[in-house]
């Protein structure tokens, strides 16, 4: 099983066993022989201009350019490696990148109207161009393991994708301010985006903000109050909803393609309301600074789907109906304890709440599945929260069982014990229910910084509490329904009736009672509280005749040194997909690592 290997002979030999002694891959063969290569490149470019017509009137330009490329290549031999299904080795190539384009031209003049009322304003045009496109083709079961090459073997699967959009925006934003007590600000927005429909595509946004000044803002401590309100919306949305689509599909071993898309010309982006109050103060001198408030957004026109019968032969059709509302309260605290020249000492945090509400979905429950886990959308829930099964226990004998399958045959002694929501004594989908949810209802971070003369010492924390997380690893670890690896745990799993096990079900290989389902015996709390980073600084003294090092700092900095938290995964901050019917699923990915990072700065 290793490069030093000797025979039956008493020889030494490189040859690879096919297997190890439970029939699995070889581990010398998948470390030598399996190969799994990519190339990445990225250029990054950026052109500016600044034309100052007058002392109060001037033109600003700019140009920004990024591109990224990505190459992958994946080569798996047949020897010392357990095929995967139908594949006996396979040659596998993905080509991706992503081109973005911006270009922004303002005008912008300040001024005053008389020495106690000052303005300025903001006149331009935004333009951007976004596109990525990926290839992907995989061969398997060619002849030998000697070709590493897409020119042998049978076709598995191929792919072709490209997205592109572009956007125009042009923009006016002003400000006022009166007799340095009362801020006034004001933007207005015209957006026209190639992801909508032509009825879509062009939409007007806006806002305005106040801040009213009680004190005099020269005077140390000051009280003022702050509120504002506007309208934006999302055209960063994938997907060409506005044309026909036709997919690929296979029509007894001949390719063929069907229409699964209606162009649909009134998409339009979502549309976010947002409205925010609060209230500033500074105390002892500007040492304690305080911003409290209160926000609520409401989206609608969100991008949902409806579903039509299966005798039209299309997929589910896209259209703008839902609203989601987002609502809570932001505190902000900075205090300056010790604000000396030697000596400085400096205490922050921040906090926010977040209630977060389905109000309204005209087609029903929206629900997406990612590996046998289902998020939901559904009204007077939190979006993307988990849907699944609840457990009540383990039928411990043939008396208990008083449940049947949805094929109509009874469970058995072993199988987990499912809340049965209907009544009906039959256990299917119309038993899934709320189980969890994603989002926390309270988040934010605090931390520390201190100096004494050369010495600096920096503290970050940050924290969630009242989220979710469905333990998908945890859940296949403790499955038992193959002969994976699984955890020390099975081995309290139930057994018989006199051996009731520790709450697991019973080990049956295929999983027929589908005790793997998604339940909420896997649903954990996920709050938590860590130490981002710590940084220890010295600034070394300088005396030298280079004068044109003016100080050289060392620092020492320690990251994610720990977590506090219930939560038995790898790590509390699980961040599984960017879809919000997808969040909170931990699968098993690597933990956020702790690091430790020595810094050199040298001012010139």
């Amino acid at each position: 099983m290793n490069g030093y290997s000797y025979n039956d002979e008493g020889v030494q030999t490189k040859l690879l066993a096919d297997v190890d002694v439970l029939g699995k891959s070889n581990p010398l063969a998948l470390v030598q022989n399996m190969k799994n290569t990519n190339e990445e490149n990225r250029v990054d470019g950026i052109i500016s201009g600044l034309w100052h017509i007058d002392k109060d009137l001037s033109l600003n330009t700019s140009l920004s350019v990024s591109y990224y490329n990505m190459r992958e290549s994946q080569y798996r031999p047949a020897l010392g490696i357990v095929s995967d299904r139908n594949r006996i080795r396979q040659n596998a190539n993905r080509n991706s990148s992503e081109f973005t384009f911006i270009w922004n031209t303002y005008l912008l003049k300040t001024g005053k109207w008389s020495e106690r009322i000052k303005y300025q304003g903001q006149l331009g045009a935004w333009a951007e161009t976004y596109e990525d496109k990926a290839l992907f083709a995989r061969k398997i079961n060619a002849g030998t393991d000697d070709y590493e090459t897409l020119k042998q073997g049978i076709v598995d699967s191929a792919s072709n994708t490209r997205f592109r959009s572009n956007l125009n925006r042009f923009y006016f934003t002003g400000n006022l301010d009166f007799f340095s007590r009362l801020s006034l600000s004001a933007n207005v927005n015209a957006e026209g985006s190639s992801n909508f429909g032509p009825k879509g595509r062009w939409n007007f946004y806006g806002g305005a903000d106040v801040l009213l000044d009680l004190l005099d803002r020269s005077k140390p401590n000051q009280l003022a109050l702050r509120a504002g309100a506007g309208r934006t919306g999302n055209y960063d949305v994938r997907g060409y909803y506005q044309d026909n689509l036709y997919y690929a599909i296979s029509y007894f071993g001949y390719g063929g393609v069907y229409l699964g898309n209606v162009a649909n010309e009134l998409i339009k982006p979502e549309i976010t309301d947002a409205i925010d109050a609060g209230i500033r103060l500074s105390l002892f001198n500007r040492r304690l600074d305080i911003d409290a408030g209160y926000y609520h957004h409401n989206t609608k026109n969100l991008i949902s789907f409806r579903n039509y019968p299966i005798e039209l032969g299309i997929d589910p059709q896209f259209e703008n109906s839902g609203t989601v509302s987002a609502s809570g309260i932001e505190l902000s605290v900075n205090g300056r304890i010790i604000d000396k020249k030697e000596m400085t000492w400096n205490v922050y945090g921040s906090l926010s709440t977040l209630k977060n509400n389905v109000e309204q979905l005209n087609n029903g429950d929206i629900i997406r599945t990612v590996a046998n886990i289902s998020g939901i959308a559904r009204e007077s829930e939190t979006i993307g929260s988990f849907y699944g099964y609840r457990i009540k226990g383990v039928f411990q004998s043939e008396a208990d069982v008083n449940l049947k399958k949805a094929d109509g045959t009874a469970y058995k002694p072993g199988d987990y014990m499912v809340e049965d929501l209907n009544g009906d004594g039959k256990i299917n989908e119309l038993d899934r229910q709320v189980i969890g949810k994603p989002l926390p209802d309270l988040f934010g971070g605090f931390g520390t910084g201190f100096r004494y003369k050369s010495i600096s010492l920096d503290a970050g924390f940050s924290f969630a509490y009242g989220q979710d997380i469905y333990n998908s690893f945890k859940q296949q670890m403790n499955w038992m329904g193959d002969y994976s690896n699984q955890s020390p745990d099975v081995a309290g799993r139930w057994k018989s009736a006199t051996d009731e096990g520790n709450g697991l079900s019973r080990a049956a290989y295929g999983d027929p009672s589908f005790n793997g389902v998604a339940s909420d015996l896997w649903i954990e709390d996920g709050s938590y509280t860590r130490l981002k980073y710590l940084t220890l600084g010295y600034e070394l003294p300088i005396k030298t005749k280079w004068t044109f090092i003016k100080g050289i700092k060392v620092n020492v900095t320690g990251e994610n040194l720990f977590t506090l938290t219930s939560y038995s995964g790898l790590d509390p901050e699980v961040i599984s997909s960017s879809d919000p019917l997808s969040r909170g699923i931990d699968f098993g990915a690597s933990p956020l690592p702790k690091s430790i990072i020595l810094g050199v700065k040298v001012s010139l």
